[in-house]
């Protein structure tokens, strides 16, 4: 009895032991998933950072070439198209707005009134539409006059194309306004194409007309003088 005792006395301390140590295993057979896994992880985040390395070199030399354009370009332009804009706002707002006014950093558009600068977003319909006609022409001019090879030689630009122009916003005397500012373009465009829906619009332009006229909500047909061939 007293073997048998002691013999149970053992047994029961070896399952004891034998559960803790089954707890033990499942702990490292865990701790030993999870450390794989960070392994693999790790693995894929050092494929990643060396991707990212290349990437990142090849960003550096982008953000070389490109912080160049503004201060050699962009910057430099700037002058000459609120000096050109300028010219023509005035003009067209018959002296109500007296400046343009482009921000060097962000780019942003404002225009001058008596003696504040406002934000395009500020102006009414109309005006903002003087605005935006005036920059248009401003940029084709200058366009114009920039030379496209290192031997100065200047590219010439001989038409002007006008897809709508935001008339919708103008009255009657801004129209006419706008058309003679375009009018005067003929000096610089040997040809200016004005596509507009707006009846006024192609009233007041003295040209060839191109008339097209939906017939169908899929077809269309074109109306043209006759002296004109398309």
């Amino acid at each position: 009895k007293e073997e048998l005792q002691l013999a149970e006395n053992v047994y029961n301390q070896n399952m004891v032991t034998l559960t803790k140590e089954r707890t033990s295993h499942l702990i490292l057979v865990k701790q030993y998933t999870e450390l794989k896994n960070k392994k693999q992880k790790l693995q894929s985040n050092e494929d990643e950072i060396e991707n990212l390395s290349v990437d990142t070199s090849t960003f550096k030399e982008l953000q070389l070439i490109f912080n160049e354009i503004p201060e050699n370009i962009l910057k430099r332009l700037i002058p000459h198209i609120e000096k050109e804009a300028t010219t023509i706002i005035i003009e067209l707002s018959e002296g109500t707005i007296t400046a343009i006014n482009i921000d060097s950093k962000t780019f942003n558009i404002g225009a001058k009134m008596g003696s504040e600068i406002r934000q395009i977003q500020y102006f009414s319909g109309g005006q903002q539409t003087r605005i935006n006609m005036a920059l248009r022409v401003a940029i084709s001019r200058i366009m114009n006059k920039i030379p496209h090879t290192e031997a100065q030689e200047f590219s010439t630009i001989q038409t002007l194309l006008i897809d709508e122009g935001d008339f919708g916003n103008l009255d009657e005397a801004g129209i006419r306004e706008t058309v003679g500012v375009l009018q005067n373009l003929i000096k610089e465009f040997s040809t200016i194409v004005l596509i507009s829906h707006l009846e006024d619009i192609r009233n007041s332009l003295q040209g060839h007309t191109i008339e097209v006229l939906k017939t169908t909500p899929s077809q269309s047909v074109i109306n043209t003088p006759k002296e004109i061939t398309v």
